[in-house]
């Protein structure tokens, strides 16, 4: 999986042709292969870590040139608990997303002086198809799905919009002295 110019290019052109100057960019990219570090390919963890860090470090990197321009933005990316926590058979994800977190914090440095915040939503499990092809490709789903709400101390996974709505409050004014930050929208998952 890449993220080629051409590509990105046609990315940014569609959106500034519908709402004009990018001030916004939520970088929501997700790709897992769930195995051990010897197990894992070359490939698998380029695979990964492109579709986890490399994506974010693009499309912010196309996004920033006219935010600085106008002294201001904000760009959010979706972290994961993976980001803060070391999880089985998660070696190229764990690594990608903490990759993620550690970019997340350098561009606030960077870039909060030009009037760019930069932050991360660190999401738990969430009602998604991504979810459900897991499940579905577990021996025994229903405690597949009991084991991953269980390990959330609020019992459950997310549904989609309370994720939307943390990464709507970073991107927003509301979180105007927030930046560098990753708020876990995890159910309490990292606080254990």
């Amino acid at each position: 999986m890449s993220l080629d110019r051409l590509t990105l290019t046609g990315i940014f052109r569609v959106a500034e042709e519908a709402f004009g100057p990018v001030d916004i960019l939520v970088n929501n990219a997700g790709f897992i292969v769930s195995k051990s570090a010897h197990e894992t390919s070359e490939d698998e963890w380029d695979s990964v870590m492109n579709a986890n860090a490399k994506s974010f470090f693009m499309m912010s990197k196309r996004a920033l040139p006219a935010m600085m321009v106008r002294g201001e933005g904000s760009i959010v990316a979706t972290g994961s608990i993976s980001s803060v926590a070391g999880l089985p058979e998660q070696a190229a994800y764990c690594a990608a997303k903490g990759a993620l977190l550690q970019l997340v914090r350098q561009k606030a440095v960077d870039y909060s002086p030009k009037g760019i915040r930069v932050n991360a939503v660190g999401v738990g499990s969430i009602n998604t198809p991504f979810l459900t092809r897991y499940l579905e490709g577990l021996e025994d789903p229903a405690a597949g799905e009991a084991a991953i709400k269980s390990a959330h101390p609020l019992g459950r996974w997310a549904e989609r919009e309370e994720i939307a709505d943390a990464i709507l409050y970073l991107a927003s004014g509301k979180a105007s002295f927030v930046t560098g930050h990753i708020l876990m929208a995890d159910g309490g998952y990292s606080a254990r």
